[in-house]
């Protein structure tokens, strides 16, 4: 992944432009410069798919964008690490446009079938368009991987974190009118997108992943936590939901919430690690207790190793008051 800022990036610039830059042509060529492509230079290494995307969008033809992995990694949508760390760009042109051929470049065609924007000052396939592509097989996404995708693009289309007022969706799945519950307008988006597309290799699998798929999703291990409960049979919890006190004061906001059954499940992950941050989630989930509320901590691990996610499932069963023999097999049971 590309953890380095721009303000630490090397300067990049087209090879013709050197001149500007106070670096005589005949130096152009040096080992003090880098080439990260034909035709671009830049004054020291690139680190991370984000700089080598900048470099080669000034050696790109006009009418190319990034598609595919390298568009949802500069939208920000998660992918697997074995993709992320795959050091081939996509970019996308027109049907009928030749191939870019180009060391580093794996060229797709379509561009016309999608809708093209900006961001980050790259151009680039839709959010929507993004996640559609992501189900082409020879990406390799396996369903769940493809709701982690599809959670965090419908947070990018219709975002949920910074609104003052808590929507949930009221129908679920299957039921008449789904799509049009305007909590599911980021998938609902989703849909469309993939509608348009009358023949795509990958529809099967994106048919599976959008009933699956929920707003108010902020994080990929809160998509992989609910999935996990819902799998095993718990009733569905709402994402994001306040937790409250006697008096309607606002305690904290859990990641998974069953509000009926007063019980909480709040992953811990790295952002929680320091002792401040600690101190906070303590404090908090004290308060949650004493106005009589559950709160069970998710940790990676819970979701990950076997035994582990067998010993959250008792737990959340417990709590809830789902018998355990009602439990639905799942991997780790």
């Amino acid at each position: 992944m590309d953890r380095r800022s721009d303000s630490q990036a090397p300067a990049i610039f087209p090879a013709s432009e050197s001149g500007t830059r106070g670096i005589p042509a005949w130096k152009v060529r040096r080992p003090h410069l880098h080439i990260p492509t034909r035709s671009v230079r830049a004054d020291g290494p690139l680190e991370g798919w984000r700089q080598h995307a900048r470099a080669f969008a000034l050696a790109l033809p006009d009418d190319a964008v990034f598609s595919h992995a390298t568009a949802a990694l500069i939208w920000g949508i998660p992918l697997p690490r074995r993709i992320e760390r795959e050091p081939v760009l996509d970019v996308m042109r027109a049907r009928g446009r030749p191939p870019l051929v180009r060391s580093g470049v794996r060229s797709h065609n379509g561009a016309e079938l999608r809708l093209l924007v900006e961001r980050d000052g790259l151009n680039v396939t839709s959010a929507a368009d993004t996640w559609v592509d992501l189900a082409a097989p020879w990406l390799g996404l396996t369903v769940e991987e493809l709701v982690v995708a599809g959670d965090a693009a419908c947070e990018l289309i219709a975002p949920t974190r910074w609104e003052t007022e808590e929507v949930h969706p009221t129908l679920r799945p299957g039921e008449k009118g789904w799509l049009t519950d305007p909590a599911l307008g980021g998938i609902a988006h989703l849909w469309r997108a993939m509608a348009r597309r009358r023949r795509h290799k990958g529809k099967a699998q994106l048919l599976e992943a959008l009933p699956l798929m929920r707003p108010r999703v902020w994080s990929p291990m809160e998509t992989r936590s609910r999935l996990l409960v819902t799998r095993a049979g718990l009733p569905e919890p709402l994402l994001n939901a306040w937790v409250r006190g006697p008096d309607g004061e606002e305690i904290l906001k859990g990641d998974l919430t069953w509000r009926r059954q007063r019980t909480v499940g709040e992953f811990q992950g790295a952002p929680h690690a320091g002792l401040d941050a600690r101190g906070k989630d303590s404090a908090k989930r004290g308060l949650a207790e004493a106005a009589g509320w559950r709160v069970v901590e998710i940790f990676k691990a819970d979701i990950f190793e076997s035994w582990r996610r067998t010993e959250l499932i008792r737990r959340l069963a417990i709590h809830i008051g789902v018998s355990l023999d009602q439990i639905s097999p799942f991997d780790g049971w």
